[in-house]
């Protein structure tokens, strides 16, 4: 304390005795320490800040004097080491909110994009104010569009009345064949919970106004648990038989042609299912978005994909696939889509040729609904499987399915954290078939954590 003593009595032109400068307060030293840095004193304002440090090691407003005053000597580094020790010693929003801002305005001159990006989020966390808020999404924004690399992440978890899309009745009845079954346990429906996680790593190779190429590697995984009443209905179905882990690397290109948008993109993906390959899935295609007016986009696109199963190399299918849309943005301010898809797929297993189609229709509304953002979906599909056989028995006409879904999307953006925030997504559906094994059913609450911007 000494040193800091006579650092004060200097700077406040006091001719008092090193004890009488003891005497100064805390308060009065942390106004001193912030005048010498502003008058360019930082070996006054240096002697300030570890004066305080002596007196409390866990002073935040002292490690962030010391902060501004390495970041002023140019010795970034340990400026950032110091305001690591702000943020962590701080108890005051303010404290940490302005270590934080710090970091990443150090953070982006030193070029560590990541870094800054990071600080940005564990600043927003501790804004004063709202107009604070829209500042630090503003500028996470512009920082995501400079960064090269970009992360994604979404987890959820979801308790479902079907976790192994199993059919909704034991009875085996298949349309045109006099023929009743009994299904095993195991078929048919089972309740559990699904935890998904998800994800993605995107670095952009190259880049201009006009067009950008990235590359891309995405690890997904879903676990399931059966409830207990499920267990001990299919006993030799366990968790590991229903749950997967997925790994994709892709390569994309965007390109801007006047007023029309192209997307070509390839990807490589595998899945593991307990523990050993089930699929690998190679896909490639090229889609197209166009603004035809202030109101109105068009989207378009057809892609082709191989899917290679392991080990049963016989169930190998080859598929294309076309898809169309519309984008309307309302006058009252929400945005509509309307979609369609149609999917044609080969295969050297009759049971897995097939075609599908599927149409839905998405709402946004403008502003939010109390606390969430809102998104509304409902859609239906159709899926034909043409040489569709059980046994040696082929159904006639084929297998025929038709399903029909809806989802309420809501995303508690009022309640988040760092710019993370809750989600909740309620989710039905319902399959019908002439074969009725694949007549199912299922309800889903989605709980999750997502982006917020």
């Amino acid at each position: 304390m000494r040193r800091l003593a006579l650092a004060l009595t200097v700077l406040a032109g006091l001719a008092v005795t090193p004890a009488r400068a003891d005497q100064v307060s805390v308060a009065q030293a942390r106004e001193i320490g912030v005048t010498a840095l502003m008058q360019g004193r930082t070996d006054l304002a240096e002697e300030v800040a570890t004066g305080l440090l002596q007196r409390d090691p866990k002073d935040a407003f002292a490690h962030l004097l010391l902060a501004r005053v390495r970041a002023a000597q140019n010795r970034p580094e340990e400026a950032r080491r110091a305001l690591r020790h702000a943020f962590r010693a701080a108890d005051k929003p303010m404290h940490k909110f302005q270590a934080a801002q710090m970091a990443a305005r150090l953070a982006y001159e030193d070029d560590s994009l990541t870094a800054a990006q990071i600080w940005l989020r564990r600043s927003l966390a501790f804004a004063p104010t709202k107009q604070h808020e829209q500042v630090v999404v503003r500028d996470y924004r512009i920082l995501r569009a400079k960064n090269p690399l970009h992360f994604d992440m979404d987890v959820s978890i979801a308790p479902s009345s079907n976790v192994n899309n199993g059919a909704e009745s034991a009875v085996s009845v298949i349309e045109g064949l006099p023929f009743v079954g009994q299904l095993s346990p195991s078929a048919q429906a089972l309740a559990g919970t699904v935890a998904t996680a998800e994800a993605r790593v995107r670095f952009r190779l190259a880049g201009s106004p006009q067009a950008r190429t990235d590359a891309s590697v995405t690890l997904g995984t879903r676990q399931v648990r059966l409830n207990a009443a499920s267990r001990a209905a299919a006993p030799t179905v366990t968790d590991d038989d229903l749950s997967s882990i997925t790994a994709e690397v892709g390569l994309t290109h965007l390109r801007k042609l006047g007023p029309v948008s192209l997307r070509g993109e390839a990807s490589v993906a595998r899945s593991w299912q307990n523990g050993a390959p089930r699929q690998d899935v190679v896909t490639t295609g090229l889609t197209f978005g166009r603004a035809i007016s202030d109101g109105l986009s068009l989207q378009g696109g057809i892609s082709r994909d191989w899917r290679i199963v392991q080990p049963n190399r016989a169930q190998d299918q080859q598929g294309w696939t076309a898809r169309g849309g519309l984008g309307f943005a309302l006058a009252q301010g929400g945005k509509l889509d309307l979609a369609v898809t149609y999917r044609v797929a080969d295969s050297g297993d009759a049971n897995r040729r097939s075609d599908r189609w599927l149409a839905y229709a998405s709402y946004r509304p403008k502003d939010s609904i109390g606390p969430a953002d809102v998104a509304l979906r409902l859609g239906a599909a159709g899926e034909g499987f043409p040489d569709y056989a059980v046994g040696l028995f082929a159904v006639p006409g084929g297998r025929n399915d038709q399903t029909w879904f809806a989802n309420v999307d809501m995303v508690f953006t009022e309640y988040d954290y760092g710019g993370f925030a809750p989600s909740v997504t309620l989710s039905a559906q319902r399959t019908t078939s002439n074969v009725s094994h694949f007549t199912s059913s299922q309800m889903a609450i989605s709980l999750g954590i997502r982006s917020a911007f």
